[in-house]
């Protein structure tokens, strides 16, 4: 009894702290406003609450998540605030059940150490704070290592099953964590048993098979589980790779979209989702064949990155947001360059089968991270694991401060142990994010998302002129500013913008959308023809081209931009409003009423769309019958 209350305890503590800590993040824009993964993954929640499901087509991320916050949004109707308190309570469950896989892995003393350190780990209250798949896979880890550590007692094929259903469960939420499932499947097969292999694949596959079948019946394609795991595994293999960001060549922010039409471009064809990521995944294979060295050198910074003490952005900065908050602020919150420490020190002292299954774990974990790219919120599955070593190694220590002189050559060398360790951890040789330029966008961001400009604008105005987010930041302050009136402000911050990076075709796009606004069609066709030159691949811009050519009179340069958007998009009903009316205007009314027909199908009944088809094609009736006939 005194021990379940122990774990009730060590769960308040949890829940407290990240409590507090949501309470002094409450007023930052991006707790309002959650921007990127987060903004996908509520919009999908959402989605599923209403009943609408997931989004067509495969899925391009691990389905876990959104389902949970699905669930979530049903129960609570939605908002940040009660999202963020039901989220909390499930992640707060990861310290009480880490407290009792270290009971079993050290001692009793060890486990409700774990289970403490758990709780007041930083980096797990900042990410248990986030929508992100990460915080809420932890309880599931803990459960799954109570499950392997109970196997390393008492084996059974039931239990081993078990542990696969858990690897299928965390797979359908993390892709590159079912390497678990073959590595274990493997040291079965080592210590012959086989059928508990095999239980244990089966396990695993159980969770995975419903979303293959949704994948293959929503996209018609072969995906397993999510089709960005080429992409994502050529974005950390690359001649410009760091191996710690998620920055994709050639590219500002990626979405699938951008990344596909690239592959598509590249490969001279359509290609489907699972092609898509079959193609770079073959380009990150060509990388590592073609230049070893490169790909030895990105490797081992990925491997320095995964046991470094500082925390690498992804979009978020942990230690930024962390600078935010008065609570988690605090100088005394455990990280990871004091756990990583102690958990050297409980490698030494845990024995047994435990150890191999912690490290094995460990050392997996690592690898499934390592093969794509490091940051601090996609190593965090492999920090329960390092929480519980963590806990014997403290554990320990007390056991030598208890122990006053006895033992002084052991304590020197555990002394020593970890002090290598410390230093080690906290070296950082490839040091840390100075530019906190992309912090101050996100903000910027999320408050512009709010409809807070000033404030946005206040944000973008920190943006440092020398850091890649600076023209970013100037195209989304112009944006600010056209959509207030204020067109000279907005011009005169996209022509430094594409002056600094003439590249950069978003800028010129919302540069063309200003001239549009001042009347300067001229200079509107020349930043839009710059945009779709460098990125021919969306087709709102070739309409936005094709009405800036139209105000010049020339009509005959907007039909042909009208066509190169539906080339694109063949059901893009703006393109064929206004090539529709090119063509009345051209005197090839025939056409035009195919084409007001063609839109009246595929828009919706009742839409401003459709009411201007149906117009149009009134208008079209009332001409001599000869001519609506003509081409």
């Amino acid at each position: 009894m005194a021990l379940i209350l122990s774990y009730l305890l060590i769960f308040l503590l949890a829940l407290v702290v990240r409590l507090i800590y949501l309470t002094s993040i409450i007023g930052d824009p991006m707790f309002a406003t959650p921007i990127v993964d987060s903004a996908v993954y509520l919009g999908v929640a959402e989605s599923l609450a209403r009943g609408d499901g997931f989004p067509p087509g495969p899925l391009r991320f691990g389905p876990l998540y959104p389902m949970l916050l699905g669930a979530a949004f049903k129960l609570t109707g939605g908002g940040t605030i009660p999202l963020h308190f039901i989220q909390v309570l499930f992640t707060s469950l990861t310290a009480p059940l880490l407290a009792l896989a270290g009971k079993h892995v050290f001692n009793k003393q060890a486990g409700l150490l774990t289970g403490v350190l758990a709780g007041i780990y930083w980096p797990m209250v900042y990410f248990d704070g986030e929508f992100l798949i990460e915080p809420a896979l932890l309880p599931i880890v803990a459960g799954l290592l109570i499950v392997l550590l109970a196997a390393d007692r008492r084996p059974s094929n039931k239990i081993y099953m078990g542990a696969g259903l858990l690897m299928g469960i965390i797979g359908i939420a993390r892709p590159n964590l079912l390497l678990l499932a073959p590595v274990w499947a493997v040291r079965l097969l080592i210590g012959k048993r086989p059928i508990a292999a095999l239980l244990l694949i089966v396990g695993a596959t159980l969770p995975i098979v419903p979303v293959t079948v949704r994948n293959m019946t929503a996209g018609d394609d072969f995906v397993l589980i999510s089709s960005t795991g080429g992409i994502n595994f050529y974005i950390g293999n690359n001649e410009n790779a760091t191996g710690r960001d998620s920055t994709f060549p050639g590219l500002f922010q990626w979405t699938f979209e951008k990344v596909q039409k690239i592959a598509e471009h590249e490969a001279g064809r359509s290609l489907r989702d699972s092609e898509v990521s079959r193609h770079y995944f073959q380009k990150g294979l060509e990388f590592a064949r073609q230049k070893p060295g490169a790909f030895a050198m990105v490797t081992a910074r990925k491997v320095i990155q995964t046991f470094s003490s500082y925390e690498m952005p992804n979009v978020k900065d942990p230690g930024f947001q962390r600078e935010r908050s008065w609570f988690l602020g605090l100088p005394f919150w455990p990280g990871f360059g004091i756990l990583f420490p102690l958990a050297v020190l409980g490698v030494i002292r845990v024995r047994g089968r435990q150890r191999t299954t912690l490290l094995l774990f460990a050392l997996t974990t690592a690898l499934s991270i390592v093969l794509f790219f490091v940051n601090g919120r996609y190593r965090l599955p492999m920090v329960p694991v390092l929480l519980l070593l963590g806990g014997a190694g403290l554990a320990t220590v007390l056991e030598l401060l208890r122990s006053r002189g006895k033992g002084i050559s052991k304590k020197i060398r555990l002394l020593a142990t970890f002090l290598i360790a410390l230093v080690l951890v906290n070296l950082n040789p490839l040091g840390r994010l100075d530019d906190r330029s992309q912090l101050y966008f996100n903000v910027g961001w999320a408050a512009q998302k709010q409809g807070e400009s000033q404030a946005a604008i206040e944000e973008y105005n920190q943006v440092a002129r020398g850091s890649r987010w600076y023209p970013p930041a100037l195209n989304n302050k112009a944006i600010l500013f056209r959509d207030s009136d204020r067109l000279k402000e907005a011009r005169a911050a996209l022509l430094e913008a594409t002056e600094i990076d003439s590249t950069y075709f978003e800028g010129w796009a919302t540069l063309g959308s200003v001239l549009y606004r001042e009347q300067d069609f001229g200079g509107a066709v020349r930043a839009y023809k710059k945009a779709v030159d460098l990125w021919p691949f969306r087709a709102t811009w070739f309409v936005n081209l094709g009405l800036a050519r139209r105000n010049t009179g020339d009509w005959g340069g907007a039909l042909a931009e009208y066509d190169r958007a539906l080339a694109q998009d063949g059901e893009f009903v703006k393109a064929m409003l206004h090539k529709g009316e090119i063509l009345i205007a051209l005197q090839r009314y025939g056409e035009a009423v195919s084409l007001f027909e063609e839109t009246l199908r595929i828009a919706p009944a009742g839409s401003p769309e459709a009411k201007t088809a149906r117009a149009a094609l009134r208008g079209l009736e009332s001409l001599p019958g000869p001519d609506t006939t003509e081409d």
